[in-house]
C-alpha cells in the first residue's frame, strides 16, 4: 500500500534537500550555513535543477546572488535544457508586481 502511494507522489515532492528549500524560501542565512556545513552548491535534484535554478525560478534575487557569489555554476542545464538564469526558468507567478 505504501509503495502504491509513493508511486503517485511526484518525484520532486518526495525529496527536497535543505539547500533547495533554503533557495526556494530565499533564506540567505540558511544557504550560508548549509554551504559552510559542506552542502554541495551544484547538486542537482531529480529534475536536474540546482539551488540556483530554484532561487531564480522563485524570484529570490538575494538567494541567487548569494549562490553565485559562493561559486554556483550558472551554465548548468536542467532536464528540460534550461539554465538557472534563462527566462524560461522563471515562474511568472513569483515575479513581484
Amino acid at each position: 500500500r505504501v509503495t502504491r502511494l509513493a508511486r503517485r507522489v511526484p518525484v520532486y515532492a518526495r525529496s527536497v534537500s535543505a539547500l533547495e528549500r533554503a533557495a526556494r524560501d530565499g533564506s540567505v542565512a540558511s544557504i550560508e550555513a548549509l554551504l559552510a556545513a559542506g552542502a554541495s552548491i551544484d547538486a542537482p535534484n531529480a529534475q536536474g535543477q540546482t539551488a540556483l535554478h530554484i532561487a531564480a525560478r522563485c524570484s529570490r534575487a538575494e538567494a541567487a546572488a548569494c549562490l553565485l557569489a559562493r561559486g554556483a555554476r550558472h551554465d548548468l542545464r536542467d532536464a528540460r535544457g534550461r539554465t538557472p538564469l534563462s527566462p524560461a526558468n522563471v515562474d511568472p507567478e513569483t515575479l513581484p508586481a
